[in-house]
Formats: C-alpha cells, sequence, structure tokens
C-alpha cells in the first residue's frame, strides 16, 4: 500500500445527481427542481380548469395565491429567474426591493403601536437592524 500517495482510495466522493449541472463560471452546481416545475404546472392547470368552468376571476386569483404561497411557489419561480445570465439577479431585484419596502412600511406601522404600548428597547434593536439590512440592499442594488 502506498502512502500519502494519491490513488483516490478512502475518499468520500458524492455521485452526481439527477437534475444537477455543473456551473462553470461559479464551480458551483445548480440544481433544477422538478418539484417546482410540477407546482406551476398545477397552478396553471387551476387557471386552465377555473376559466372553463366560468369562476370569477377574483376567486381564481386568490386561489392561485394561496396555494403558490403555500407551495412557496413565487420563491421557485425567483430561484428560476435569477439562473438566467446577467438578466436574472438584476430582475430578482427589481421583483423583490419593493416587496421588501412594503414589510419595511408595515414595520413602520406596526412600531407605531409598540411604541405606545411599551416595548422600546426591542423596536429599537429590531429597526436598527432592518434600517441596516435595507440599506445594504440599496448599496448593493446601486454597485
Amino acid at each position: 500500500m502506498e502512502k500519502g500517495g494519491d490513488t483516490g482510495e478512502g475518499k468520500i466522493r458524492s455521485p452526481k445527481t439527477v437534475g444537477q449541472e455543473f456551473d462553470s463560471d461559479s464551480g458551483r452546481t445548480k440544481r433544477i427542481s422538478w418539484r417546482m416545475v410540477g407546482i406551476w404546472g398545477i397552478i396553471l392547470l387551476l387557471i386552465t380548469v377555473g376559466f372553463l368552468l366560468g369562476l370569477d376571476k377574483k376567486l381564481i386569483a386568490l386561489v392561485v395565491v394561496l396555494f403558490g404561497l403555500l407551495t412557496q411557489a413565487f420563491a421557485g419561480l425567483l430561484g428560476f429567474l435569477g439562473l438566467l445570465p446577467w438578466v436574472g439577479p438584476l430582475l430578482v431585484k427589481v421583483v423583490a426591493g419593493p416587496f421588501l419596502w412594503l414589510l419595511n412600511s408595515l414595520g413602520t406601522l406596526l412600531a407605531f403601536i409598540a411604541l405606545r404600548r411599551g416595548y422600546k428597547v426591542d423596536l429599537l434593536k429590531s429597526r436598527i437592524l432592518v434600517t441596516t439590512f435595507l440599506l445594504g440592499l440599496l448599496v448593493g442594488t446601486l454597485l
């Protein structure tokens, strides 16, 4: 037996799983989530069946939004968009940015309620964290 040789024995190697491809630019593997493809297929089927049955558009939208939120389909769609070269990460930032600003405005509204109830120290800590995160997002987007 060779000592210290590069025979490859004893090394643990992970097998390449189905749905993974190697990204030579970043040196990482990208995994295609077939679960998300199936979930979006179900969403498209729900929309089609709803229109064929003549259901109200607001009811169809409510069902699709609830189903999408419960199955995290929207996060999966943003993940697929992020895989597009050059344009993908920019699209994800454009879509996710206003959502984060909306959450910040809701947090500001809840901050007024928390101040009235006496949660000043906890509120100060959380607001510093959120403001730092949003400033980092803004600087990262501008860069």
